[in-house]
């Protein structure tokens, strides 16, 4: 855009981005939520990967040397890898261009636009540069939409630094961030008293993409370069030199017998009634999480522990909850009157992106006759943050109807107190996946009465429901038919109960348990299976005709109850109840339950429409040449997305769960396709 290298065009920053795989965050008092209206966009186009390490014993991240002239470096393509147990793996990527360092800088902070490509949380931030004079330096890290940086500020940190140092010298900064997928930001720094002329130094590298366009930038690992600042205007023709820093993930997250450990209050009815922590995804699955708390007044604490991703939002580490974006729901649990403290154990066994963040969500929101209690967290105000990669997040319940409501608000966090909820979190290898046991002790109630729990029932993953029936019931454990167990009957003659997986996966039943429901009269129980890809499977089988006061009977299934969609069975004469019941998931989705897939690119927008019969809440992978932005689905199985930055080219759209599901789009002018 300019001739020449003045002082005007001397924006850029060399940064080093530092990366950790842990969270954290807590409440004495929980504040009501600040309310924000950020707009997300999804721009994802992206070119392969340019990633180049120092292959010479120089390595960045080890005391971060100064920056030596190419002829000075070898470089080459690839992954150092992680040695160690906390080691950091760095890449410098830089795309060849000329470079100088410069002395006339001027006083607008300096920045650099980046597209994420992958979720990444760092704990630290560094920028080059060469100090005539001590110097507070401040970072801060905004959001850009198209090609304008956006006023909030997500995060920031300040530090002084004595005078001294040439252009490439690291200036490091502490900072705790999520950054997501598909989404722009703008690191900045800015000098005080001002960078001035002639008294600091950067080091900048030739490159110019004023509109921000991902196609005309470069990748940087698990981020695209797309332009420099001053002052938040783009259009200059110098870079920085970036340093990409992997943290070495924590596996298992355990926080839970730390010194300091408190009971945080106050959580359920009527006081905050969501709960958060993220954590970082370190292996293929997540496999197990732990949460503990006590009950202090009213009912049982009554809560589902959901998994679900993140979204952006304003304070702490830049993320909450996504609502839009439940991965898994455990069903009702809770921390019982009278109990002391007491620790859940759930096993999503779902399958997650490593490096992505994830939300653990303590949900009483949904419970409305929950009593109060507390949740195990770490020290407030303690000397040290247990878990730098997440944070605990909460919000108060003002005006919201549906979990859904809660993603247009703010959360508060504890991140400046150094809390986290005091969580154990699992993940593990592509293994099979583990079988899992719905057992419906989150229902027990310890009276003689027949309690109904409506039309559905989730725990596990999974969900029960009636077809034709007025409810799902359970006896309290003093009743007369109770069967040695908290089990579940259809309470309507002859109407038929299902039993799916929430995300419409498919699944393998393994065994159940049975009882009578009025006496001692053997019931026959007969079960329809519903195979992935079509065609039917049968077990018919009978009780013992003991009697419910005898307890429950075990059945197991044969072979042929695999790659299941959903089974039913019949509630007839003479009545039965179910317990127990053991399953196992099976990867994916029911691709047959994909109707209507589309694409459509005009003016660089490309947008794509899925209509299924899949359940609300279910996450389909749409990649377009290669490039990889999730949708959600709602609750009538229907989901958009909307991808910015599109070049004018043919675009292969593919669901990546379904992969038949593909189909090409010609151009950005207006094609569409169907697949």
């Amino acid at each position: 855009m300019f001739a020449e290298r003045v002082w005007a065009r001397l924006w850029a920053v060399s940064m080093v981005i530092g990366f950790v795989g842990v969270a954290a965050a807590q409440d004495e008092s929980l504040p009501a939520p600040q309310e924000s209206d950020t707009t997300l966009e999804w721009p994802v186009e992206q070119a392969p990967f340019q990633e180049e390490v120092w292959s010479d014993g120089g390595e960045p991240g080890a005391g971060h040397p100064d920056f030596a002239s190419p002829a000075e470096h070898e470089w080459n393509y690839g992954d150092p890898g992680i040695e160690g147990p906390n080691a950091q793996a760095c890449l410098q990527l830089w795309g060849g261009q000329p470079w100088n360092d410069f002395p006339n800088i001027g006083d607008s902070d300096r920045s650099v636009a980046i597209l994420v490509n992958q979720a990444v949380t760092i704990d630290r931030l560094s920028f080059a540069v060469g100090l005539g004079r001590a110097t507070d330096i401040t970072i801060r890290i905004r959001e850009v939409i198209g090609a304008v940086r956006q006023n909030a500020i997500l995060a920031e940190a300040t530090k002084n630094f004595p005078a001294g140092g040439g252009a490439g010298t690291w200036r490091e900064l502490p900072i705790h961030f999520t950054f997501l997928p598909g989404k722009r930001y703008d690191l900045s720094a800015e000098g005080n008293p001002g960078w001035g002329f002639n008294i600091n130094m950067m080091r900048l590298y030739d490159f110019n993409n004023p509109t921000l366009n991902p196609v005309n930038g470069f990748d940087i690992g698990a981020v695209r370069i797309l332009d420099g600042g001053a002052g938040g205007n783009y259009g200059n023709t110098l870079t920085p030199f970036f340093l990409f820093c992997d943290f070495a993930c924590v596996n298992p997250v355990d926080l839970r017998n730390l010194p300091g450990n408190f009971d945080q209050s106050s959580f359920g009815r009527a006081n905050t009634q969501l709960y958060a922590q993220s954590v970082v995804a370190c292996n293929q699955y997540l496999s197990e999480v732990r949460v503990a708390g006590t009950h202090s007044s009213g009912n049982d604490v009554l809560f589902d522990i959901r998994i679900t991703g993140a979204r952006l939002d304003t304070g702490g580490m830049g993320a909450a909850p996504n609502f839009a974006d439940i991965k898994w729901s455990s069903g009702v649990r809770r921390f019982p009157s009278g109990g002391g403290l007491t620790e859940v154990t759930v096993n999503p066994n779902i399958g997650v992106n490593v490096g992505q963040t994830y939300f653990i969500v303590l949900d009483a929101f949904s419970h409305p006759t929950s009593g109060l209690g507390t949740v195990r967290a770490t020290q407030f105000n303690g000397p040290n943050d247990q878990y730098a990669g997440g944070e605990f997040v909460f919000i108060n319940q003002t005006n919201e109807n549906a979990l859904n409501d809660f993603n247009a608000k703010t959360w508060a966090h504890r991140r400046a107190n150094n809390e986290d909820l005091a969580v154990r979190a699992v993940f593990t290898a592509g293994e099979a996946p583990r079988a899992g046991v719905i057992d419906f002790q989150a229902l027990e109630h310890h009276d003689a009465l027949i309690t109904n729990h409506g039309a559905t029932y989730d725990e596990e993953g999974y969900r029960l429901s009636h077809i034709g029936g007025a409810a799902l019931t359970t006896f309290g454990t003093q009743a007369s038919r109770y069967p040695q167990s908290t089990a579940l009957f259809n309470n309507t003659v002859n109407a038929t109960t299902r039993l799916s997986r929430i995300n419409g996966a498919a699944f393998d039943l393994i065994e159940m348990k049975l009882a009578e429901l009025n006496g001692p009269n053997p019931a026959p129980v007969n079960f329809t299976g519903f195979k992935q890809g079509g065609g039917q499977v049968v077990h018919n089988v009978n009780t013992d005709g003991n009697g419910p006061q005898n307890g429950l009977e075990r059945f197991v299934f044969p072979n042929t109850f695999t790659n299941l969609t959903h089974v039913e069975w019949a509630q007839t004469a003479p009545f039965h109840q179910f317990d127990d019941i053991v399953v196992r998931d099976v990867q994916g989705i029911n691709c047959n339950l994909i109707g209507k897939f589309t694409n459509k690119c005009k003016n660089g927008k490309m947008k794509s429409v899925v209509k299924s019969g899949l359940p609300g809440g279910t996450v389909l992978t749409i990649t377009n040449n290669g490039v990889p932005a999730q949708m959600t689905l709602n609750i009538n199985g229907k989901g958009k997305l909307k991808v910015l930055g599109q070049a004018n080219i043919a675009h292969t759209m593919v669901i990546r769960e379904c992969p038949a599901r593909t189909c090409v789009v010609a151009d950005c002018n207006g094609s569409k396709c169907s697949g």
